[in-house]
């Protein structure tokens, strides 16, 4: 049981939207004697460390943040994803104190978007895809070589014990920043700045939700970002289910070849194609729409992989026997093989919807007005507003409240389908 409530609570901060999770560490490791990090350090007799707001620290706060939200999912997915840090800077940081945590993906972002330098854009864009493309085949030949090395440890009553440890610290680390999350927005504004941190508080209050809902759109982003995850999951299994199928059944010339190049477009950043997809939008009216939103996302390289690998492990048998019966190609795709590929297609469905919910960089780019505007984009830029460098924002409890109604349904999301979120994750380790 311990097991699984580690697995859950490392794997829920992953699909807490990248907006929130800086909001919420920015304000964790807030330098003025508020933030709760520099309270616990001073309790062990460490000095507090000015965190966001000195550049020796700053890209540290960085780390720590993305690493408590993508460490269930990057320990069994490419650390190539590092160098795409973006949206953790931009809420936290954007690239300062002096540009000591500016990122690549940040500083092409403000060359050619804030800049308007599309052409230095590009070009930094496609020195990113050869620098992953290079990290991405060195740590496969490590992971390749490592599994052919690995043995087997026997798990004496010590080493039990101090993983048992290990689960309740990671609980801690884990669960830590929700459940802070949670009751700073249940105080009133003047609880909150406190030296000593009061995990329950003292006064609970509503103010800070009413408030979300009086002065911020907060329910059009939400439909927004529904629609928008909505959409590019249904039509990223409809692209992706044909496909999958056709390179696992099927026989054509040129097979390999159409699937290794399919394949290809996971290594390819998506900022390498953001300038180009902005400029050809804009030319033909399309930005600050849902089809700019949603379109960019539908074809996806990893959908059609997953899919296909477990495509191949039905028997053939069950698809023989109904082409005796007079089924179709089709037929046998929807009768027989997408029944007995729930799992998978529950998997992929999760993956695609993520992957939108939690897109921050390109609604940022594409969005102007509320109309379309997202919710992770909404967050960062009115309600999780404020001066950069670690200081203190206006409100922080209206913040944590927005926050928390932005993390409830993604929580709700992945508790429901929760086992089928790892199977996915553990998918994605197939081979061939």
């Amino acid at each position: 049981r311990g097991r699984m409530l580690t697995r859950l609570s490392v794997f829920a901060s992953y699909v807490i939207m990248v907006s929130v999770v800086g909001i919420i560490w920015r304000w964790i490791l807030d330098p003025t004697g508020a933030g709760i990090v520099n309270y616990y350090l001073g309790k062990l007799g460490v000095a507090p460390l000015p965190w966001l707001a000195a550049p020796e620290t700053a890209m540290l706060s960085i780390i720590i943040a993305t690493m408590w939200w993508t460490a269930g999912y990057n320990m069994v997915m490419s650390i190539a994803k590092s160098f795409q840090v973006f949206g953790q800077v931009y809420v936290m940081t954007q690239g300062g104190p002096s540009n000591s945590t500016l990122t690549i993906v940040n500083y092409l972002y403000v060359v050619g978007f804030t800049w308007f330098e599309m052409g230095y854009a590009a070009a930094i864009a496609y020195a990113l895809f050869g620098l992953l493309l290079v990290v991405t085949v060195i740590q496969f030949r490590l992971v390749s070589r490592g599994s052919r090395e690995a043995g087997f440890i026997r798990v004496q009553h010590l080493v039990r014990l101090g993983l048992y440890v290990v689960m309740a610290l990671v609980l801690i680390l884990w669960l830590g920043p929700l459940l802070w999350l949670l009751s700073t927005s249940l105080k009133p504004e003047g609880q909150i700045l406190s030296l000593v941190p009061r995990w329950i508080p003292k006064t609970f209050t509503l103010e800070n939700y009413v408030e979300v809902f009086q002065k911020f759109r907060l329910e059009r982003w939400l439909l927004n970002s529904l629609m928008v995850a909505g959409g590019a999951t249904a039509l990223g299994l409809l692209v992706s289910v044909p496909a999958a199928y056709a390179f696992a059944r099927m026989r054509f010339r040129g097979q390999e070849w159409l699937f290794l190049l399919i394949l290809s477009t996971i290594l390819v950043p998506v900022h390498i194609t953001i300038v180009p997809l902005f400029i050809g939008l804009a030319k033909v009216r399309l930005t600050d729409t849902y089809v700019s939103l949603i379109m960019p996302t539908v074809a996806n390289g990893f959908g059609v992989f997953l899919l296909r690998q477990f495509f191949q492990g039905i028997p053939r048998e069950l698809e023989e026997a109904a082409v005796i019966d007079g089924a179709s190609r089709l037929g046998v795709l929807v009768r027989v093989v997408l029944p007995l590929s729930r799992p998978a297609l529950t998997a992929v469905a999760i993956f695609l919807f993520l992957l939108s919910w939690n897109d921050f960089m390109w609604p940022l780019i594409v969005t102007n007005t509320d109309t379309t505007r997202t919710l992770p984009v909404g967050l960062a830029t009115f309600v999780g507003g404020g001066t950069v460098g670690g200081q203190s924002i206006a409100y922080y409890g209206i913040g944590m409240a927005a926050s928390v109604l932005a993390t409830i349904p993604a929580i709700v999301f992945f508790l429901a389908l929760q086992r089928y979120f790892v199977q996915g994750i553990a998918f994605t380790g197939l081979k061939g």
